[in-house]
This record gives C-alpha cells, sequence and structure tokens, in this order.
C-alpha cells in the first residue's frame, strides 16, 4: 500500500454544526481542526460558559484527495470545501500556514515591547525565539507592540503580538 499525500483543506458547514463535524471526524480518524473558544452566554436569568467556534461556519481537516471526496460521498457529510478561485480546486492550505495558524490561534495576548528598529510595517518576518519560534508572517505595526499577522490565503488572517527582540526579517 503506497502512502498518499496528506493536505489540509477549508471547509465551510452549516451554522452551529462545526462540533458536530468535529465529532463525526474524529470517529473517522480523520485529523481536523476548529478553533474554538469559551464565551459567556446570557439568557433572560441566568448565565452559562459555553464553547462556540472563533470562526463560524468553517474547519479544518488533513487528509488526502480521494478520501476528501469520499468523506462527502460515502459518509455524508455536510460540509463545502472553499475552492482556489484560481484553479477552481479544492483549496489547499499549506502545513506551515496551518501550523502557524494554529499557534498563532491558540495564543494568548502580551503585553511586549518591540525592541528591533529594524523592522517595518509589512515587512516579511519570522521568529526567532520564544514560544512562538518559527511562526512566519508579515509585521502589521510598529508601536508600543508589533502585531505579527498569520495568513491562511482566501480564508482568515490571525494577528498575534511578539516581542521585537524575536523577529527576524526574512
Amino acid at each position: 500500500m503506497e502512502d498518499k499525500l496528506l493536505y489540509w483543506f477549508a471547509a465551510k458547514t452549516k451554522p452551529r454544526q462545526e462540533k458536530f463535524i468535529k465529532d463525526k471526524l474524529n470517529g473517522l480518524a480523520i485529523e481536523n481542526f476548529i478553533p474554538l473558544r469559551m464565551e459567556l452566554r446570557q439568557w433572560k436569568y441566568r448565565k452559562k460558559k459555553v464553547i462556540v467556534p472563533v470562526i463560524p461556519h468553517l474547519v479544518f481537516l488533513r487528509t488526502d484527495y480521494d478520501k476528501s471526496f469520499q468523506l462527502l460521498n460515502e459518509n455524508r457529510l455536510h460540509i463545502w470545501y472553499m475552492k482556489d478561485l484560481a484553479t477552481n480546486r479544492n483549496l489547499i492550505v499549506p502545513d506551515k500556514q496551518m501550523e502557524d495558524f494554529m499557534m498563532a490561534i491558540n495564543a494568548k495576548k502580551g503585553n511586549m515591547r518591540i525592541i528591533n528598529p529594524d523592522l517595518a510595517k509589512g515587512d516579511k518576518v519570522v521568529v526567532k525565539g520564544g514560544p512562538f519560534k518559527g511562526l512566519e508572517g508579515e509585521l502589521l505595526r510598529v508601536e508600543e507592540k508589533s502585531r505579527v499577522v498569520v495568513n491562511l490565503q482566501g480564508i482568515i488572517a490571525v494577528s498575534v503580538e511578539i516581542e521585537g527582540q524575536f523577529l527576524e526579517k526574512i
């Protein structure tokens, strides 16, 4: 049996189906990622903490091309793959971008100051140290804090604050 290449695909779901799709993908042993966060919801007389998706109607799954279509046809998974506008094929998120995205989305914001004066807004940078080592992105702001943006082309961009001494221009 030959190994098939695995890709990260971005897919849309029906409203409020993200966690259901995640459970179904887990049951099928398909690697997936849905960024979730805790939110305090208030009803008329009570408050409750609930887990909600950070990006509504969006799931990421890692599989090969053949399996991606089997999920729709044989497993009746109700998702719609996002399309690459240039090729009209299923949109593939490169592994490095997906890793950076997952790291950034799971990060906590910090109160950090920029120290590196050689960087300018719009520079492509890589993080050389700290908890985000290896993350690549675009420098969005150079003030008291520097904000690095990780962009998944055509899907979403996430920004995190990084201490300037850990940034290096690419």
